[in-house]
């Protein structure tokens, strides 16, 4: 087998840059992230309650369009946002979820959770409720599910420097 070259933070931000550049729209590229994600856990699981941890990011963007896919072939969903939605296709995203948000606080009680935190790029350890919520899902590490690195993870080194996400599938 060949080996493959891994992308660095810079490089994956670069490369996204040069796909809009080149006219694919910054939310095509997350509608089309959270199609591959959703299809992953399409592949690997029953269908069963889905807790989505959405961040204020486009990490979080692609949280909302995994929960908007799944409950689309009926997967109960709820979504949970850090923060709001800060850049504008995340916000579109968020908009295209369309359904309820539960408070980021309340208890854990999905089988089965989807970190949208952070991405590759978080440049400071995890703090407050993002890290709360990463010691709880450290229990269950078989019922989590991470898009692009497990929230906490530095994309570079992949080094915690802090809490982080642990999930069995990312």
């Amino acid at each position: 087998m060949t080996a493959r070259k891994i992308l660095t933070v810079a490089e994956i931000a670069a490369a996204d840059r040069a796909a809009i550049a080149a006219g694919t729209p910054g939310l095509a590229l997350m509608e089309r992230a959270g199609a591959a994600v959703a299809d992953a856990i399409v592949e690997r699981f029953t269908p069963r309650p889905v807790c989505v941890l959405c961040g204020p990011g486009n990490n979080g963007g692609d949280g909302y369009v995994v929960a908007r896919l799944l409950a689309e072939r009926g997967w109960p969903v709820e979504v949970r946002a850090l923060a709001p939605p800060a850049s504008p296709d995340a916000k579109a995203a968020a908009r295209a979820w369309g359904g309820t948000l539960t408070p980021f606080e309340a208890p854990l009680q999905a089988r089965l959770y989807i970190d949208a935190l952070f991405g590759a790029g978080l440049s400071k350890p995890l703090s407050g409720e993002a890290a709360a919520v990463a010691a709880q899902l450290a229990e269950r590490p078989e019922q989590v599910v991470a898009i692009d690195v497990p929230s906490g993870l530095p994309g570079d080194t992949g080094a915690p420097e802090g809490p982080v996400v642990v999930a069995g599938l990312t």
